[in-house]
């Protein structure tokens, strides 16, 4: 789980698994919030409020990550 604690705005966030498929998504989580747990989740990606909305992310699509530099 993530949390906004001490943020000054909302986040969207997406719960992502080991094969880059999305979980969960949370959009316009405010701050002083906490996400639940996910727990096949991976990694979390933190967003500014609205991405996910204006990109059309959803559950069960598959993302291309690349975590090497």
């Amino acid at each position: 789980s993530i949390h906004t604690f001490f943020m000054n705005f909302p986040i969207d966030a997406l719960f992502i698994d080991r094969n880059a498929i999305v979980l969960k998504t949370i959009e316009n989580m405010k701050p002083f919030k906490i996400s639940p747990v996910i727990k096949k989740s991976y990694i979390v990606v933190e967003l500014p409020a609205g991405s996910l909305s204006s990109t059309g992310t959803t559950v069960g699509h598959h993302l291309k990550i690349n975590l090497n530099k």
